[in-house]
């Protein structure tokens, strides 16, 4: 009688089909909270851009993604600045203040 545990082994098909339907409470209560505090370092003079940022949960790929996004016309300008404005980059703000680390492709990108 072998009473090794590691002596069998089933392999488990599919595991990401197993396992990413467990973690999607854990992601999406992590999005809520990279967009509340994108909401809360949002700059508001009518509201209408803090109230566009929206958390998002969902599969593409088979493969479980989060994004938060700002949807109204302005979220580029507000969150990058312009030649005349300085970034308020709130969505980096939000997701730093929930304790993810940024890191961008072009070098400085998420500098203030």
């Amino acid at each position: 009688m072998n009473l090794n545990p590691f002596a069998t082994f089933l392999p488990v098909p599919n595991v990401e089909e197993v396992i990413q339907p467990l973690l999607v409470p854990y992601v999406t209560a992590l999005a809520e909270q990279v967009a509340e505090g994108a909401r809360g370092a949002a700059p508001v003079l009518t509201g209408d851009y803090r109230d566009s940022i929206k958390a998002e949960v969902g599969y593409e790929d088979g493969k479980l993604v989060a994004r938060v996004n700002a949807y109204d016309y302005k979220a580029w300008w507000i969150e990058a600045g312009t030649e005349d404005t300085p970034a308020f980059a709130p969505l980096a703000t939000g997701a730093e203040l929930a304790g993810l680390v940024l890191e961008a492709e072009t070098p400085g990108a998420y500098e203030r």
